[in-house]
């Protein structure tokens, strides 16, 4: 015998069922019972067991919403009500490598990764979220990657390598954020700008990165620490010789040259027994973009050479 009903067009059903007693989930002399359905899902409506029939004159309507009786069921009357949510199976998604369009719903939530690794070629826009991502292979971004969480749980999003050194190029950008809140962090057209929300592995390679005007006044370009008596440097960055050409006068070259003679110097000097004094040497020529002659003083102005002088410089 054939079936009777109306053909589905639908090859796949799943079914969500809400029961309540009425009187108790639902006000004595209650009509109206609110159920989460879409267009073209189909409400199946049960009373104390028995399958009821749809229609104004009859037992019930239905919007996408609600379930509207037409007399109100009992006091401990039991409403059970059968959304059947219809899908076609072209419209299934594969496992990996296929893509949807329209609106995607997921009563279920997003479940945050706790760790992923960045590798290859990111050329399109994409989000990926996880506590923390390692640069497990070299990182070409030639469009948006958003590195994200959820919300802030005032834990850092971390990029870390995976004890090999790694290189991140492209002319594209990586964002890191939360998701719930303004982004903390971005690097913005690959130019290498970091905020305090990102922690970056020591293996993760910056050294060609170029920044933004503003980031770079923010920065120490050249540092040194040297024994002045004996023309002998402790630590440095960004210094390629110190000379001593009288005393209490010491030459420092930079190695990476500054743009121009106008940036800031600021440091301290001290020997053993005695206060000093660390100035710009007061000549012409002192400060150009390659070099800074700085000058030690005791407090009565008489040169000395320090057992220990620190210089820093700030600048473009």
């Amino acid at each position: 015998m054939p079936y009777l009903g109306k053909q589905s067009e639908q090859v796949g059903v799943s079914v969500q069922k809400y029961e309540f007693l009425q009187g108790t989930d639902s006000s004595s002399g209650a009509t109206s019972f609110s159920i989460p359905s879409d267009s073209g899902d189909h409400v199946n409506v049960w009373l104390n067991g028995i399958l009821l029939v749809e229609g104004a004159a009859k037992d019930y309507t239905t919007t996408n919403s609600t379930v509207d009786f037409v007399t109100a069921p009992a006091d401990d009357d039991i409403v059970r009500i059968d959304v059947v949510e219809s899908f076609a199976l072209p419209d299934a998604l594969k496992s990996s490598g296929d893509a949807m369009s329209g609106t995607l719903k997921l009563n279920g939530g997003i479940q945050q990764q706790t760790s992923a690794d960045l590798s290859g070629t990111y050329a399109y826009h994409q989000l990926m979220l996880s506590d923390a991502f390692t640069v497990a292979g070299d990182v070409t971004i030639s469009d948006n990657l958003v590195l994200a969480k959820l919300s802030d749980d005032s834990n850092a999003i971390t990029i870390s390598n995976d004890t090999s050194t790694r290189t991140i190029t492209g002319t594209g950008s990586l964002e890191a954020s939360t998701l719930a809140q303004t982004p903390n962090a971005s690097l913005t057209g690959m130019t290498g700008t970091v905020g305090s929300g990102v922690t970056i592995g020591s293996a993760v390679n910056l050294d060609s990165a170029t920044f933004p005007a503003f980031a770079k006044s923010f920065f120490v370009k050249g540092w040194v620490t040297f024994n002045q008596s004996s023309n002998t440097i402790l630590s440095s960055y960004n210094v390629s010789s110190i000379s001593h050409p009288a005393t209490g006068r010491t030459i420092i070259n930079w190695d990476t040259d500054f743009g121009s003679a106008n940036y800031a110097i600021s440091g301290m000097a001290s020997d053993s027994s005695n206060p000093l004094i660390m100035t710009l040497y007061n000549a012409s020529g002192a400060i150009t973009s390659s070099s800074v002659q700085i000058m030690v003083q005791y407090q009565n102005f008489n040169l000395a050479d320090g057992t220990f002088v620190s210089v820093m410089a700030i600048g473009d």
